[in-house]
């Protein structure tokens, strides 16, 4: 850091310390929990989450999306640092974990195919949502327009649109949610933001649409959004992109930001990556990288003028924002290389959560006579990625009160709790649904087991015993 010499004996002894603990970490990254070596390419399913995995015995995982989960490798990794920072968190925090730090921005920006110069950490995506709406306080116009769909955003940020609206009353900002209705091609999606937009734009009250909110994956539905296709079209009419990608990392195979240049991007790395629990990436575009600046503000702030070459200043204010435990973050690099070396890689784990997602949510839909939510023609685009959406056969949520629904919503989870397995309910087109998450330690016994345990549970609701 700035300002602080140590003297060289202070960091031999400091590299010297590091190497004998990273060669421990090395260790137990060759081991699985119980204690055997690794085979490369292991077989996915209930195998690989009994060897790697954490669950409560019995318990049926179905619900990955919601909250991740990391192999025993990789909180190994995590322990093993936070035992490396208590054994002198002044060396560590002031000598050894910011190259930890720059070679984990390295790794995912290598992922997802960007600069490392132009991703940081933030501790999820909601976080990101707001450091970057916060970041553009500057940019807003008089009517300036906030569009995003309702119908599949995280709650958490159409709140975060919401307050950037009433935190700034001067100019006038309003929101303009375009709704969509699923199953959906992926060219009407494109179009109907499109044709909104320009009908938002010519309305003749001067207002425009200044930033579109827009998912990479949905979280309910969890559905596919044609995101490159979104911002391309947004490029056109002089919108901002801002990708809520929370899903997206580890779950699609192939992210190509330099070529899709969003202008902001963010994921979750704890959920689909196999990172621990918290941790995420923030993709800022390089001519905006002057507005973005940490949450909270640090030490480093200072204001950034316009570098249509990025400015590298932008990312130190993410490298140390105030005291943390950084082992979540600086595990991330154990996370990507137990991908890499066991799971087979990222192409190898797609085919096989994406194959299970079909088959598994086909086969719940059988086992509950109701159907996926997909659409047909495969011209029109694929909705399902690792998490597949099943109505669930209940009576239409329109038909209950609003104190039913809470209800229903409390006795849901409560049951399924009890029975060892979770998913999530959600209402879309006056229809429950429920989303179901394919992992690499999920197989179709799991979601055979879990297809039960729903169809129990919707007769209970049906009988009205909650």
């Amino acid at each position: 850091m700035r300002g602080i010499i140590t003297p060289r004996g202070v960091r031999d002894s400091a590299q010297a310390a590091l190497a004998d603990l990273e060669g421990d970490v090395d260790a137990k990254l060759r081991l699985d929990g119980d204690g055997e070596p690794h085979k490369p390419h292991e077989p996915f399913g209930r195998a690989l989450r009994a060897k790697y995995f954490s669950h409560e015995p019995g318990w049926i995982p179905l619900n990955h999306g919601s909250y991740g989960a990391a192999p025993h490798p990789v909180l190994s990794r995590m322990r093993a640092l936070q035992d490396q920072c208590n054994l002198s968190a002044d060396r560590f925090m002031k000598l050894e974990y910011e190259p930890l730090l720059v070679e984990a921005r390295g790794r995912v920006a290598d992922l997802v195919g960007c600069d490392t110069d132009d991703v940081v950490f933030v501790t999820n995506a909601t976080m990101g949502i707001n450091t970057v709406l916060r970041g553009l306080t500057t940019e807003w116009k008089k009517g300036d327009r906030l569009l995003y769909l309702p119908t599949s955003i995280y709650n958490a940020c159409e709140r975060t649109l919401q307050y950037i609206v009433d935190t700034h009353p001067h100019v006038e900002l309003s929101l303009l949610p375009v709704p969509l209705t699923y199953p959906l091609s992926h060219a009407s999606l494109v179009a109907q933001v499109a044709a909104a937009i320009d009908a938002a734009n010519s309305d003749g009250t001067g207002r425009t649409v200044r930033l579109a909110l827009i998912d990479a994956i949905s979280a309910s539905p969890g559905v596919v959004v044609p995101w490159p296709q979104l911002v391309a079209t947004l490029r056109e009419r002089g919108v901002l992109s801002l990708v809520d990608a929370a899903h997206e990392l580890g779950q699609t195979p192939r992210i190509a930001l330099r070529e899709t240049d969003p202008d902001f991007w963010v994921s979750n790395v704890h959920k689909w990556g196999l990172a621990p629990r918290t941790v995420a990436a923030l993709y800022v575009a390089k001519r905006w990288q002057h507005l973005v600046h940490s949450i909270p503000i640090g030490f480093s702030y200072k204001q950034r003028e316009f570098n249509p070459d990025g400015d590298a200043h932008w990312t130190r204010e993410f490298n140390w924002s105030g005291t943390i435990d950084w082992s979540p973050v600086l595990s991330v690099t154990a996370a990507l290389d137990f991908r890499r070396d066991v799971l087979g890689g990222e192409q190898r784990i797609y085919d096989y959560c994406h194959a299970l997602a079909l088959e598994g949510g086909a086969l719940v839909a059988d086992v509950l006579g109701t159907k996926v939510l997909e659409n047909e023609r495969v011209e029109d685009g694929e909705l399902t990625a690792c998490m597949v959406n099943v109505e669930l056969p209940l009576p239409r949520p329109s038909t209950y009160t609003a104190s039913s629904l809470s209800s229903l919503t409390s006795f849901w989870i409560a049951r399924l709790s009890a029975l060892k397995t979770f998913a999530p309910i959600y209402t879309h087109d006056d229809r429950f649904w429920t989303r179901l998450s394919a992992q690499v330690y999920v197989d179709l016994d799991d979601f055979r087991k879990g297809a039960q345990v729903l169809d129990s549970v919707c007769d209970e609701i049906r009988r009205r015993e909650f």
